[in-house]
Order: C-alpha cells, then structure tokens, then sequence
C-alpha cells in the first residue's frame, strides 16, 4: 500500500510524537514546520546566558502510569537520564504554620486526618460527582488544604474552586489502575531538553523526517472537504494527496482549522535558582506560600506555582526573596540568594473547567485531509505530557 506524505505543523511533543509513530508504521516522508527556531513547545529547554546552564521551560514530572511516554522513554533509552523515585512519599510544608508533613499514595492517612475526612477522599474516587474539586472536597478541609488543592493545581494547572472534578478523578484512577507502581515518578537529572525532545528529534531526523525550525505557515487554502495548500508568507505548498497534522497551540488550532477549540487558559510562574548543593534528587510540596513545588537537581533549585494569575500583581523580587527564605528554612540551608532566573508561560495549558472541557475537539476535522494534534484534544486528560504523547500517538494510528 502506498504510504503518502505527512506534513507536521508543530514541533511540540504532540507533533514529534505523531512523526514518531508514524515513522514506526512505515511513513518515511514526513516533514515537520515549526515557527520557533527549537523543538518541544511548552517542554522546550533552552541555554540561559546569565545563569550560563540549560533551564527547562516548566517543571514537570511524570508518573510510572504513564505509560505513553513510558514507552516512548523506552524506545528512545533514555531513561537513564532520568532521576526515578520507587516507592515515593509526597513531602510538604505548611508555610503558615511550619509544620511539615507528608503524604504516601494513593490514600491520605487516616490517623491524621481521621475517618470522617478520609471517607471524603473514598466516596470521590469511587462515586464522584460533575462539580468542582473543591466543592468535591468541601467536607474535607483539611485533605483538601494539605493534599488535594496543592496536587490538583500542578496536575490540572487551574484553580480547584473552578476545575473540574471529573478531569481529576480520571487522573487518579488512571494511576491507581496501573498498581502501586503508578505513583513512582521522575523527573530529568539535567534537563527535558537531554532527557526527551533532543533524542526525539535526532532519532526522527536520522529516520529521514525533515524538521523546518524557525518556518510558521499563515494558514491553509481550501476547497470544498480538502486542504489544497500549506500557505507560507512569501510562497505555498501544493499538498496533493497528503495528509496534514496541526500541532499547534488551541487558540491557533481553532483560527486555522475553523474548529471549537479551548479559549481560557492559566499561567505557570517558574523560578530557577543556580546553587551549587549537596542535597539528595527530590520534589517538595509547600502549602500557603507563593511557590508550591522545589524541584531539587545538581547544581540547580527550580520551584513552579501553577495556576499562577495571581502571582501577576505580586513584585517579583518579593516572590523570589519569600521562596529562597522558604527553601533554607525547609532544607536547612543556609545562603545568600543566587542568581536566578524567572520564567512565566502566560498559556501554559487550557483551563480544566467544565466549559472549557466542552471545548476539546476530536482529532478528525472536517476536512479529510486535516487532523488536529495536541494536548488539548479530547482524551478525558488535563494537558500533560502523557496526554500529548497519548494524542500524537492516537492520531498516527488513526492516519
């Protein structure tokens, strides 16, 4: 059978992934168009002059449930590149209070937060209800305040008095069907960039995919149920027979391809200390504090606060001088502050509210020849990794 051309508009995880899998299937002409003059979209890294190191974009983790990327990580053999955490304990500390507390998955313990409460965390699992997490766990303020509302944000990267309880709870459950081992982690030991995107993007280009960096196209010219061309700003493409994969941002997806798309999104505010260190690999959790997880690696310190509109009207260097007070007081450090780096992703990812959810589009469009490519596409997932690479690799199956 005839394998015809592949054009990728994308370099994002979502789109590389498809290229990969349709790669793997014996598509051998794919060519990737991406706008930005590096590969891996929201989970690029990049090398920062001041601090003179790699910095990723965003933190982020993935879990052993994940077996999307899991297998990806394992077809590329990348793993190694990985700090892998068997058997975790959440570590949290209140910043109003200075307790500091702990949480094992999957459930809260019930010595600490008694059985009235835990009960909460149960019903929601295996009943649930179309509400908002925080209304989910309305009854159960403390599992809610010291658990739910800090995990919930980072997962869903909206706030839990609007986000959507439903997207959550698949999320659990995913997790939970894989076994104990689901809620094992990792996260990279230098960078997304070492770890994911750089071996992906030389195992395709030495598989013979053409990736054309720092080339956006203005939009497509249509006729009747087909896209006919690739419009470029001072030529086009005339496709032909080939197909076409839209890898791009929602909002972006939406004006393109005249489809319903995902409208609101929320911010991610990142701050990357350069500290050289004796500590162990390691995330911590911090409630009531404008920072909400340290992510521990050699020679660095980064911290994420999800959800992070209200951080906008907050000064900037009070933020940071807060967080680096937080992190020597939790670590037992002692330290002037160091150099570091703010990094604010204004559309980190599509708000997981009900409304928003209505929004996700299918991968198929209306045109025969335009598939639609990313993590907002409806897979009953918030915009993680693991959904993205789910995505690239469904629509390559569907192709």
């Amino acid at each position: 059978m005839e394998k015809k051309k592949v054009y990728i508009i994308g370099a994002g995880i979502s789109g590389l992934s498809a290229a990969h899998y349709l790669n793997k299937a014996g598509f051998t002409d794919i060519e990737i168009f991406e706008s930005s003059p590096y590969a891996g979209g929201r989970c690029r890294s990049y090398f920062d002059d001041t601090l003179a190191m790699e910095l990723d974009n965003g933190n982020h983790l993935i879990l052993q449930a994940n077996e999307n990327i899991f297998g990806l990580l394992n077809e590329l053999g990348t793993k190694e590149r990985f700090n892998e955490f068997n058997d975790p304990v959440f570590n949290f500390y209140n910043n109003l209070t200075g307790e500091k507390y702990s949480f094992k998955p999957p459930f809260p313990y019930i010595k600490r937060y008694g059985i009235k409460e835990s009960l909460i965390f149960y019903w929601f699992l295996f009943i649930g209800q179309d509400r908002t997490v925080y209304k989910a766990f309305k009854r159960s303020p403390k599992i809610f305040s010291e658990i739910i509302n800090p995990i919930s944000r980072s997962i869903l990267n909206t706030d839990s008095q609007t986000a959507s309880s439903v997207i959550l709870r698949n999320v659990f459950l995913k997790i939970m069907r894989s076994g104990k081992s689901g809620f094992n982690y990792l996260y990279p030991k230098k960078s997304w960039g070492d770890a994911l995107i750089e071996p992906l993007v030389t195992s395709l280009q030495k598989s013979g995919v053409k990736i054309n960096f720092s080339q956006g196209i203005k939009g497509f010219e249509f006729k009747n149920d087909q896209v006919t061309k690739i419009l470029f700003s001072k030529d086009s493409i005339d496709i032909g027979n080939s197909k076409i994969i839209l890898a791009v941002p929602a909002i972006a997806a939406g004006k393109m391809a005249g489809v319903t798309a995902p409208e609101k999104f929320e911010q991610i505010y990142n701050i990357h200390f350069k500290f050289e260190h004796d500590l162990k690999p390691q995330i911590h959790g911090i409630i009531n504090a404008p920072v909400e997880w340290f992510f521990i690696k050699e020679g660095i310190v980064s911290t994420t606060f999800s959800a992070a509109s209200k951080l906008e009207n907050m000064d900037d260097e009070a933020i940071v001088k807060t967080t680096w007070e937080i992190f020597c007081k939790i670590f037992g450090v002692t330290a002037e502050l160091p150099q570091y780096r703010i990094l604010r992703e204004k559309r980190a990812s599509f708000s997981c509210e009900k409304n928003e959810l209505a929004k996700r589009p299918e991968a198929k469009t209306k045109y025969k020849n335009l598939f639609l490519c990313g993590d907002y596409i409806e897979n009953g997932l918030p915009a993680t990794i693991e959904g993205a690479v789910m995505n690239g690799r469904n629509l390559a199956g569907l192709i």
